[in-house]
């Protein structure tokens, strides 16, 4: 299967164990995901289908584990973010990306903490020390006491440009979570499965002058939930809050516009998510005056 794109080529062949594949990136918001399960070779690893019966990974991994991922294609502009979606039940671990083996260059090394269970998912970015350009074998390999975590997919990323605060911003597009899902609902591309304490992290958003509104599309078939804003990180600086109705059905869309006050500046936001049971699936947001 190839995809291709007149904004930067895309090449994706179907990766098939044991065979070589070609990954190109679009480097931007989004970049191509690289499902763990698809590597080339391994050491210690087993692929399992888990969390929901919707997410396929890497499992059972231990330290001195390794996956190797054959001919990615960085392109020609330079990665020197990576970022991975994994779950730990016990403490975590380390993952260090090495560049043509399990022995080679250590490229960047990123801590991996507990979620708290195997099926709670959260994702992680870390810095790489060394930035590639043109097509790389490279290795994942897994460091820390006893089991350390499970890994549903990795991508590498450049720095991501600042982001308009008025622009309207694709929830999936975020930099860290913590409990969601992306998923596709009803040909909108979204954040699902989406419960209390749930979190999604925006960098670097840029707002040009103050701003008075927060505004998101929403879906919900229960009763909603509330969306709580706050400056950095989950447990920083609160910045506002929006209740978000229920709409009959998960592919039923609403707009709501919350009363807040932010000065202007760049700053990362984070979006937690409260409220019981299931409660809600976003689409976009954004800040107005």
């Amino acid at each position: 299967m190839t995809a291709m794109s007149t904004v930067r080529s895309i090449c994706w062949t179907q990766p098939v164990n044991g065979q070589a594949k070609t990954i190109r990136f679009i480097f931007g918001l989004q970049i191509m995901r690289i499902q763990a399960e698809h590597y080339d070779h391994q050491s210690g690893l087993q692929s399992q289908d888990f969390y929901r019966g919707k997410i396929a990974e890497i499992a059972n991994i231990q330290s001195g584990d390794w996956a190797q991922y054959n001919n990615i294609d960085f392109g020609d502009d330079s990665a020197v973010d990576f970022q991975v979606q994994a779950s730990a039940g016990d403490s975590g671990g380390y993952i260090e990306i090495r560049q043509g083996s399990s022995t080679g260059t250590v490229l960047g090394r990123c801590a991996v903490y507990g979620t708290g269970s195997w099926s709670a998912y959260s994702t992680t970015s870390c810095s790489m020390a060394k930035s590639l350009t043109g097509k790389h074998n490279i290795v994942l390999k897994f460091t820390g006491p006893g089991n350390l975590m499970n890994v549903d997919w990795f991508r590498f990323r450049k720095v991501k440009d600042k982001v308009w605060a008025t622009s309207r911003i694709e929830a999936e597009d975020f930099d860290a979570q913590t409990g969601i899902g992306a998923q596709t609902n009803n040909n909108i591309r979204n954040v699902g499965y989406i419960q209390n304490g749930d979190w999604t992290l925006y960098k670097n958003i840029h707002f040009e002058t103050s701003h008075t509104k927060f505004i998101v599309r929403t879906s919900s078939a229960k009763n909603g939930g509330k969306i709580v804003l706050r400056k950095g990180s989950v447990w920083k600086e609160w910045l506002g809050e929006c209740a978000v109705p229920g709409t009959g059905s998960w592919s039923t869309y609403t707009t709501t516009t919350c009363q807040i006050s932010l000065d202007a500046g760049s700053r990362d936001i984070v979006l937690q998510y409260t409220g019981s049971g299931d409660l809600m699936n976003v689409d976009w947001f954004k800040f107005g005056d």
